[in-house]
């Protein structure tokens, strides 16, 4: 028998390993918590649907006459076919990626599933800090992986990606650390050992580098005039939906947005040749839900869905007379579905959009894309694909000269990055419009994460008129 102060031993041991010590997770904001009014608790209780407009866009009703109209960069529109193959390689190379991370982070014990928006805010920061690198960046619009590691330096506080530039500006929009470090840091706060997410980030940053290198490359090639070889793009409509599939990647959107983007495709390439929708729909009579005054109408919906079943029995003897669009179409919808990333743009509502079009006089929205736009004039993060529906391509790369006056509204990516460097272009023209004494506004919408450079700088703006903090239960978005 052993003695008896050894076996107690031994059942202490045990039971401490049956009791590990559990990983403290981190709140990774800091919100300004404001009480509720009870507005969003009443309106839940409502009968019926939150929001009865499904088109959610103004794109028919003029815009202000200070609102010119802002062009993107053609050179960065390839044409449809190589468009979409390109497309594809992008959604595979995404998913290999994240599938990565949580390969690596499982095989670190990490003890819980990574978090949602994990990859979403390494990417977001890792392109930003990209472009802050290189101004005209070799790399994909989607993948990030060509800047170097950057080192926090006392330069790191101002600037930020393509509107600071260098890595100064892009250190600065994640707080003078890289996107691996901020990573790295991530993971920690989910329960990783700081050296494992370390590694982890810097391997994942290394697998994304030949990810990229490679897309680059078919990218260059297509811009040359290299052709395509697809297989062909199948096209069904359903009672609520057009379903587009090719090969093994499947996207669908709903009448309605179909519509609007048909519209904002046949404004802004007209030489492509989707056709006006047949006249014989318009006398389709509209729902009785219908309340918008600027956006398509039943009977337009109807005129174009119709052009969309027309597509879907096209043959070799009848071609596609939409195949550009639908091709146009696909591309962008894949884009971003690869994205992913619920909740990291959400949209203000058409009453709020109302309000702003109404009583100040927006005419102008520096981040939205094709998907999400209320107005026909808008910035976006790739114009690449959104060039093709009117985009003015990235808010960060326009010119001063391009928004010299007007009234704009300003809703950033959900990302501290973008916020904060936004925050400061937003009031880098403000500064301008005031030295030349040019009437400029913007409505800036964010997040109440108080943690961030933008809240504190705008908060704290000698341009701020008004601030206006509406409680999370009290708010509904558009996601």
């Amino acid at each position: 028998r052993r003695p008896a102060h050894v076996a107690l031993h031994d059942r202490v041991m045990v039971a401490e390993q049956k009791k590990p010590k559990k990983a403290k997770e981190l709140r990774r904001h800091l919100h300004t918590d404001a009480d509720a009014t009870g507005a969003g608790e009443a309106a839940s209780a409502a009968p019926g649907r939150l929001n009865r407009e499904p088109v959610l866009c103004d794109v028919n009703t003029p815009p202000p006459k200070w609102a010119r109209p802002l062009r993107a960069d053609r050179s960065a529109i390839l044409s449809p076919a190589p468009a979409v193959a390109l497309e594809m390689g992008v959604a595979r190379a995404s998913d290999m990626l994240r599938a990565k991370l949580n390969d690596l982070c499982r095989a670190s014990r990490l003890p819980r599933p990574v978090r949602p928006l994990t990859f979403e805010r390494w990417r977001w920061a890792a392109k930003w800090e990209e472009d802050g690198l290189l101004p005209k960046s070799a790399g994909h619009p989607v993948l990030p992986g060509a800047a170097p590691l950057l080192k926090p330096s006392k330069e790191n506080k101002a600037g930020g990606g393509p509107a600071g530039g260098g890595a100064a500006g892009a250190g600065a929009a994640t707080g003078g650390k890289d996107a691996a470090a901020a990573l790295a840091e991530d993971l920690m706060m989910q329960g990783l050992m700081l050296s494992d997410a370390r590694a982890i980030a810097l391997e994942l940053k290394a697998e994304a580098a030949a990810l990229s290198k490679k897309r680059a490359k078919e990218r260059q090639q297509a811009a040359s005039g290299k052709g395509a070889s697809l297989p062909p793009l199948e096209i069904e409509v359903h009672r609520h939906s057009v379903d587009l599939r090719c090969g093994r990647h499947f996207v669908k959107v709903g009448h309605a947005p179909y519509a609007k983007l048909a519209l904002l495709h046949r404004r802004a390439m007209p030489a492509e040749g989707a056709p006006e929708a047949e006249a014989e729909a318009a006398a389709v009579e509209a729902p009785a839900w219908w309340s918008t005054e600027g956006s398509p109408g039943g009977a337009e919906i109807e005129a174009e869905v119709a052009g969309a079943r027309l597509s879907a029995q096209a043959s070799e003897a009848t071609p596609d007379p939409r195949a550009a669009f639908h091709q146009r179409l696909f591309a962008l919808l894949l884009r971003y579905k690869t994205l992913r990333g619920h909740g990291f743009h959400a949209a203000i509502a058409p009453a709020v959009w109302r309000v702003l079009t109404s009583r100040l006089g927006v005419g102008f929205e520096a981040f939205a894309s094709p998907l999400n736009c209320y107005l026909p004039t808008f910035g976006s993060g790739f114009s690449d694909v959104d060039g093709a529906f009117g985009s003015s391509g990235s808010f960060f790369r326009l010119k001063p000269a391009q928004l010299a006056s007007g009234s704009c509204a300003c809703n950033p990516p959900f990302v501290h990055a973008i916020l904060d460097a936004a925050a400061a272009r937003v009031e880098e023209l403000l500064a301008a419009a005031a030295a030349a004494d040019a009437p400029l506004s913007f409505a800036f919408i964010m997040p109440g994460w108080k943690e961030t450079r933008a809240h504190a700088s705008l908060s704290a703006s000698p341009f701020l008129r008004r601030a206006v903090l509406v409680a999370a239960a009290d708010h509904g978005f558009c996601d």
